[in-house]
């Protein structure tokens, strides 16, 4: 803009409707910006800048796509509007209205996940339910389902952790993965009256009060059905979940001093195990802006969390798409 008008346009609105390809257009959506949780927002705006930047989560005006629509080959139209900008005591400004198509995205079907979780009384502290169900929905956007079933462990009140320590973690894993699994042994000897469970198809998730200096979170197996995670925390929860499903670490040295062990190697991965894109979480409604603007995968050890609240470690592409591929449809 050369300079005028500040460089910046205040004000600007948009709004999105959706068509699956052969069907009506549904009716028009607002953008989701400043909303907490994330829905449309009437009559939300931006201000748009010269040089918008995809790390700054309001340089742009985002959308939520209805879950309804979500399926087939879908086709969006965006309609972007500004009234009266650079209005004066004896000039109404200038107002303009645009719009553009999209070519078609298509959907493809994913398994929901079924999680239960357990509470643990770890480091002296008992998560709530709403604790639990927090941590595992803010660990849902990084995983490839479309949502989660989140209930608690039927029959299973508060755990105690005792001494809240590595052995006892893995002590109540195995616990719990016998509850969980029909062993080998137990198949084989189920007609002697061995107890053989019968598996729920869901992944049990053991969440602790709160996590001291020297705990750790743990999948038993990788793959398995049962795994141990901190509160508060989706992206943590995001690794252990994904322990469950099939992924094993990334090596990268990361910059909080940890690498974890007995995964691939950085080279293996596109970037070093670095996103090179900008991720946008859905549950917080904000770009993951991670340490110095750089973002790590999931299965690596950088997961700090920051001074906004976000987490520095997301998904890769590659990571998606094995993770894609392992929950099927």
């Amino acid at each position: 803009m050369n300079g005028w008008g500040t460089n910046t346009v205040p004000g600007v609105v948009g709004r999105v409707r959706f068509q699956i390809l052969g069907n009506p257009w549904s009716p028009w959506y607002d953008a989701v910006n400043t909303s907490q949780p994330i829905a449309p927002v009437p009559g939300g705006s931006i201000t748009v800048q010269a040089n918008p930047q995809r790390i700054n989560t309001d340089d742009t005006l985002n959308f939520l796509i209805p879950p309804a629509f979500c399926m087939g080959d879908v086709i969006a139209h965006v309609e972007v509007r500004v009234t009266g900008f650079d209005a004066r005591p004896d000039f109404p400004g200038f107002s303009e209205s645009v719009g553009a198509g999209s070519p078609p995205v298509t959907f493809e079907p994913r398994r929901t996940l079924d999680l239960r979780y357990v509470r643990v009384n770890w480091g002296g502290t008992t998560p709530s339910d709403a604790t639990c169900r927090a941590t595992l929905l803010t660990a849902v956007p990084l995983l490839p389902t479309p949502m989660a079933f989140i209930q608690p462990l039927a029959g299973t009140g508060v755990v105690s952790g005792g001494a809240s320590t590595s052995s006892r973690r893995d002590d109540l894993l195995d616990d719990f993965l016998d509850r969980h699994d029909c062993s080998s042994w137990e198949a084989a000897t189920e007609f002697l009256g061995s107890d053989c469970p019968e598996d729920d198809g869901a992944i049990w998730v053991l969440i602790a009060g709160a996590f001291p200096a020297g705990s750790q979170g743990n999948s038993r197996h990788i793959p398995s059905d049962v795994c141990f995670t901190a509160p508060n925390d989706g992206p943590y929860a995001a690794h252990e979940l994904s322990h469950c499903l099939n992924q094993i670490h990334l090596g990268v040295p990361c910059p909080n001093g940890k690498t974890a062990p007995h995964g691939d190697a950085p080279g293996a991965w596109p970037g070093g195990g670095l996103l090179a894109d900008v991720p946008f979480d859905v549950t917080a409604n904000t770009t993951v802006r991670g340490l110095g603007g750089k973002v790590w995968d999931v299965m690596t050890y950088c997961g700090t969390v920051i001074s906004d609240g976000s987490d520095n470690t997301w998904p890769s592409p590659q990571r998606w798409q094995q993770l894609w591929d392992y929950i099927g449809a």
